[in-house]
């Protein structure tokens, strides 16, 4: 992996072979997993945080490289969540759509606790968010998550107050806070990296010939990610589902 500017409490895991590469935010109260490819591995002796953190789980996209350790979490966590954009919910359980069948496997998925929406903003701390940018393509729920510092100072409502929605986090039934301003929000200015997943990778994109691809909506989100990471600092790292992270002015 490329040396790029990531604080210590954002752990890369990559262990070759079939699982997608594992990304963790470990944060004081909660471990944020990024593709449960892997059971990660314990933070490093930098990193504060509680003595039973919270686990919650996001996943990019549903293929089976990127979820082969979700119930194995899970079963060993069950009070964790997991996250997962709403038009990628039913290839869960399907073994072709969430292409086991690529690896001579029939794999289901367990359901996921709360289904994601486009510019969703997932409420890590009081100034810590993940916002969803859906960019289908590669399955018709593929998201990019920006991990940003957000900009509202510590204001209620929510995670760090929200411009235009004075509505309530959502998922605060399940220990989540999460915010749906139905509006896509310029965070550049606090902008820490990009997790993308198999939509971008460094010198390449994702398939679009598996169940679930579409050439045309792979074009569209790429335009998309390049509109907005010229935005961004050109060293912001982005982190793709599998290989090196890149910085995103390699894009631009």
């Amino acid at each position: 992996m490329r040396v790029l500017n990531l604080p210590d409490w954002i752990q890369f895991n990559d262990i070759g072979g079939i699982p997608s590469n594992n990304y963790v935010i470990e944060r004081p109260e909660e471990r944020w997993i990024i593709d449960p490819s892997i059971v990660p591995p314990p933070p490093p002796a930098t990193v504060t945080r509680s003595a039973a953190p919270q686990l919650r789980i996001i996943a990019t996209h549903a293929h089976y490289d990127h979820l082969l350790a979700l119930k194995k979490i899970l079963s060993a966590n069950p009070n964790a969540r997991f996250l997962i954009h709403r038009e990628d919910q039913l290839a869960l359980n399907d073994p072709t759509t969430n292409v086991a069948r690529l690896f001579g496997l029939e794999a289901a998925f367990p359901e996921p606790d709360f289904l994601l929406e486009d510019n969703d903003l997932i409420c890590l701390d009081e100034d810590l968010v993940l916002q969803v940018w859906r960019t289908p393509g590669h399955t018709p729920g593929s998201s990019c998550f920006l991990l940003s510092r957000y900009p509202g100072g510590g204001r209620e409502p929510g995670c760090g107050g929200d411009p235009g929605n004075e509505e309530e986090p959502l998922g605060s039934e399940m220990g989540l806070r999460i915010l749906r301003p139905g509006k896509y929000i310029d965070l550049a200015d606090g902008a820490i990296c990009l997790f993308t997943g198999d939509t971008l990778f460094c010198g390449g994109i994702g398939r679009t010939d598996l169940p679930g691809g579409s050439p045309r909506m792979m074009r569209d989100s790429l335009h998309l990610l390049h509109r907005r990471l010229t935005e961004m600092p050109p060293d912001l790292p982005v982190l793709s589902g599998h290989g090196p992270g890149f910085p995103a002015g390699d894009m631009t």
